[in-house]
This record gives C-alpha cells, structure tokens and sequence, in this order.
C-alpha cells in the first residue's frame, strides 16, 4: 500500500514510480494486492474486474478491515494457495462430474419446486461441520443452480457456523464443473465475507466474474467487497437480496 494524504501534494507519477520499485521486491505469489490510497479514495494496481478511474471510497468510519485482521481465518502463505482453495476440479476430472452432474440435476428437477429449497436445507444442515463425500457435493452443486434453492443456504448463513460454511462449500467447490461453478463461488464469497476472511472473498468473486461478469449475485457482493462493508450488516442486507 501506498498511502499519501492530500497535504503531501505528490503526484501520481511518483507514486506509481515508487511502487514500480517495491513491487519487484516482494515474490509475486506473495503479492495479493498493489494499493494507493488518498485517505478518502483508492486504486487497486492489480484489478482488472472491479476498479474504475475514479478509485473506490474509503470508509473511515467501518470496522471490517480490523474486524478481517482480528477475527479472520488462519493467513495462508500466498495468494496462489487462496486461489487454490477454490478452484475447483482438475480439468480432467470435469468430463465424469458432469456427467455425475447431469443425472442428478435430473433428480432435482422431479422433485416439487417447493421441496428444493427445503432439500437444500436439509442436506446443508446434515453435512455442516463435516467432510463431504462425492454424492453429497454434487447434489449441493444441482440445487445451487436452483436460485431459491440457493438463496435457502445463504440465508441459513450468520455470523456463528459462517466459518462451517465456507468449509463446505470449499468442498463443494472441489466437485464443481466449471459451467456450474458460479452460484458455488457465490455462497463461499459471502461466507468467506461473514468468517471476516476478505482476501477469500476477493478470490471467490475474482474467479466467479472471470467466468460470468453480468452474473448479478457477484456484482452485489463485489460491491460489499469494495466498500468493505462490516459482515455486522448481514441480518438487514439479506432480506433484500434473495433471489438475486
């Protein structure tokens, strides 16, 4: 980060001058972002997806950057290991998933539109805290495909079991078919948002508009990213959101 209050009086050539010798400095896998930042606006080095000319606000008065160093997951070692985390199966193995896939959404779609959600429900509720086997992810992937079915198991998301939360759908991710991994990538982003792990978060929406940048679930929560709003807020916000 570089940080240079107005009073200062330097210009952005300099800056970025500096920051062009510092960068090489630090091991490229390590390096998750090149900020500058006027006190009252910002401008990432290295987004290509979510920053404008204009910068995004600074909000002095939130708390979710303390809250994301004190109450956040364990620190991994690189931005390679968090994007890892969530990228899903080996190209490879996405053929015979697929497949798997393809005959379990068949199942889906014969049960009552209102069971969906219910169903989700239930298996999320049955499989939180635990290590889930093939079957069970790729059902979850099917329902998430489903939006009400999908909004059933984000909004059985708070700030408590947020951490169970995005273990499972990190599981569910590893099972996921890139054609159907972006409501996956959507409920780990929001959950990685309330376990307060930011850097998670900006991983899951990176990967999610690189696949489908109209999708508006991810555009919502991109915009929670970039205003770093306090995962505090979750009761109030999902009420609006559903079916998004």
């Amino acid at each position: 980060i570089r940080y240079q209050p107005r009073s200062r009086g330097l210009g952005d050539v300099y800056k970025r001058q500096l920051l062009d010798l510092l960068e090489p400095r630090v091991e490229s896998s390590r390096l998750i972002d090149s900020v500058i930042t006027n006190g009252e606006r910002w401008w990432s080095r290295r987004c290509e997806v979510c920053c404008t000319d204009e910068g995004m606000a600074c909000d002095p008065a939130s708390p979710a950057a303390v809250a994301a160093i004190v109450q956040g997951a364990t620190a991994l070692e690189s931005r390679d290991q968090m994007l890892e985390l969530i990228a899903g199966p080996p190209l490879v193995e996405q053929p015979a998933l697929l497949a798997r896939l393809i005959e379990t959404s068949d199942l889906v779609s014969q049960l009552d539109p209102a069971d969906r959600p219910r169903r989700m429900q239930h298996l999320v509720a049955d499989v939180l805290g635990t290590r889930l086997h093939v079957d069970e992810a790729i059902e979850l992937v099917a329902l998430a495909a489903e939006v009400p079915a999908r909004d059933a198991a984000w909004e059985s998301m708070d700030l408590e079991n947020a951490e169970h939360h995005l273990e499972l759908w990190r599981q569910v991710l590893d099972h996921a078919p890139r054609s159907h991994a972006v409501p996956v990538l959507c409920l780990a982003a929001s959950a990685a948002w309330l376990s307060g792990n930011g850097a998670l978060m900006g991983c899951c929406l990176e990967r999610g508009l690189g696949i489908d940048p109209d999708h508006s679930m991810l555009q919502l929560l991109a915009q929670v990213h970039q205003r770093s709003l306090a995962p505090t807020l979750w009761q109030r916000m999902k009420q609006s959101w559903s079916g998004r």
